[in-house]
């Protein structure tokens, strides 16, 4: 955080330089306008990233083609904003913009189009329309499946948020195959302590503690419990709420 005020007043000095030579519609002032937005949107001051943001789009609306890539580029980093706003309306459109951008310029299996539809499929999870999240985050895995390895971390994050919309539809038993296959691919040897494995642990306790399976779930949560304990103190919310769900299910079994 103590850069950030330096990082700033070197943009700030870059940009009014600029201002007194460049017109005042040119690309080299907008790609200072998205450095200084992704300056503020990292400190988390998202009307001033939002700003900033706009101010570049402005000018790149006006210098380039409609389907050139650096829209794309400035159109996610606009909808990011609005989502972490909770704008989610708002978020829709500027990804939608990105995914027809890309679509035009990009192969069908391109990292940036599976991105999209992720960040897609995470807005439709946010306003509770889960048919339409399944299908984004589906064509996302598609193409991960296709461009990566079998074991990629980034496919373990995607069978998570697959897992947590069956979850919310209450479709159990697919919530359980795709966090089986999450954790699969966590379970390597060099990072079996790992937090991230702890949290499949649990989703999968809860997913049997709602199948009303209270053998399983149990088991589950124990192992995310032994694997938290080691990292986080004894008051962490987390723990806390693992250890509680622990006890419940003891009491529903009389131990």
């Amino acid at each position: 955080m103590a850069a950030y005020p330096t990082t700033l007043a070197y943009y700030e000095k870059a940009l009014n330089f600029q201002r007194s030579l460049l017109p005042p519609i040119h690309l080299d002032l907008a790609a200072t306008y998205v450095n200084m937005g992704g300056l503020y949107q990292t400190m988390e001051n998202y009307s001033n990233a939002l700003s900033y943001y706009e101010k570049a789009l402005e000018i790149q609306l006006k210098l380039l083609e409609p389907d050139h890539a650096t829209l794309a580029i400035t159109y996610n980093d606009i909808g990011l904003v609005h989502q972490l706003l909770k704008n989610y309306s708002n978020a829709l459109l500027y990804y939608e913009k990105t995914l027809e951008i890309q679509k035009k310029r990009l192969p069908s299996n391109h990292p940036h189009l599976s991105a999209t539809y992720h960040n897609l499929g995470d807005v439709h999870v946010f306003t509770e329309d889960y048919l339409a999240a399944l299908s984004y985050y589906e064509k996302a895995l598609e193409i991960k499946q296709k461009s990566l390895p079998s074991n990629h971390p980034s496919l373990a994050i995607i069978y998570n948020n697959i897992g947590q919309v069956y979850r919310a539809m209450k479709n159990y038993p697919t919530a359980l195959s795709n966090y089986d296959k999450r954790l699969e691919i966590q379970l390597n040897p060099l990072q079996l302590d790992d937090l991230d494995i702890a949290d499949t642990y649990k989703e999968i306790g809860l997913v049997h503690e709602l199948m009303q399976d209270y053998t399983m779930a149990p088991s589950y949560y124990k192992k995310a419990f032994e694997i938290q304990e080691k990292h986080l103190t004894f008051d962490d919310p987390e723990l806390v709420d693992t250890n509680e769900h622990i006890s419940a299910l003891q009491s529903l079994k009389g131990d």
